[in-house]
C-alpha cells in the first residue's frame, strides 16, 4: 500500500513537472543519433524505461528502482539505524530521438526509515553533491516532510525534488567518487551507482 500510493503520487508530480520544463526550456539544435529501443532495460540495479507516446510525438525516460542501504554519517559518526535511499531519474523529449541535449528532466531522492527520532531530512534542506572534490549545489525544487500513507506501514518516509540539468547529471557519471551531503549526513555512492546515472544520462545526448 505504501509503495502504491508514494508511486503514483511521484508519478503525477512527476509528469506535472515535465510537462512544465518542456515549455520553457530552449533547445540548442545538434546532430540525432538512433532512437533508443521503446521498453524495459535493467542495468546496474536499476530498471530504465523507455516510453514513446505518438499523441504527443515525445520519448520519457525513467530509471527506477534505483535503491542504496548507504553508509550516512552525521557530525563526524555513523549512524546506527537502517535507512534506505531510493533514487528516481525522469527525463522527456520531444520526438524518438533527442535532437539537443535534453535538460527536461526531474531527480527524486526517496528517503525511508523506521522511526521519526532516526536521521532525516531538515526543514528547507539544503543538498550539495561533491564529484571529485568539486561541489555542485543541487536546489530543491519541492520538499515531503517524513510521513506515513497508513499507520499501519513499517517506515516513515520523505522526498526531495529537484530539477537537475544535463551537465549536473554528467558531473555525476563521470566522477571516480561522488558523495551526496544532504542537510547534516553525509552518504557515498559506489562504482555501481555511478554507472547507472552514465546509463541514464545516455539516454539524454544527442
Amino acid at each position: 500500500m505504501l509503495y502504491l500510493t508514494r508511486t503514483i503520487l511521484l508519478s503525477i508530480c512527476l509528469t506535472v513537472l515535465l510537462t512544465f520544463f518542456m515549455s520553457c526550456k530552449p533547445k540548442s539544435e545538434t546532430k540525432t543519433k538512433m532512437p533508443p529501443k521503446a521498453g524495459i532495460e535493467y542495468k546496474h540495479g536499476t530498471k530504465i524505461i523507455v516510453q514513446y507516446l505518438p499523441a504527443k510525438d515525445e520519448t520519457n525516460i525513467y530509471q527506477q528502482e534505483f535503491k542504496l542501504q548507504p553508509e550516512i554519517i552525521t557530525n563526524n559518526k555513523k549512524v546506527s539505524e537502517k535507512h534506505t535511499i531510493e533514487f528516481n531519474n525522469m527525463a522527456s523529449y520531444k520526438g524518438k530521438t533527442p535532437s539537443f541535449v535534453s535538460n527536461n528532466s526531474s531527480f527524486t531522492i526517496i528517503h525511508s526509515t523506521k522511526s521519526k527520532s532516526n536521521w532525516h531530512f531538515p526543514p528547507k534542506t539544503k543538498v550539495t553533491i561533491i564529484a571529485d572534490g568539486e561541489r555542485v549545489e543541487m536546489p530543491v525544487y519541492s520538499q515531503s516532510e517524513l510521513t506515513k500513507d497508513a499507520p499501519s506501514d513499517l517506515e516513515f518516509y520523505e522526498t526531495l525534488i529537484f530539477q537537475p540539468t544535463y551537465e549536473m547529471y554528467s558531473k555525476i557519471a563521470k566522477a571516480k567518487n561522488v558523495e551526496f551531503q544532504i542537510g547534516t549526513g553525509n552518504f557515498k555512492l559506489s562504482d555501481e551507482n555511478i554507472l547507472a546515472f552514465r546509463d541514464f544520462i545516455e539516454y539524454l545526448t544527442a
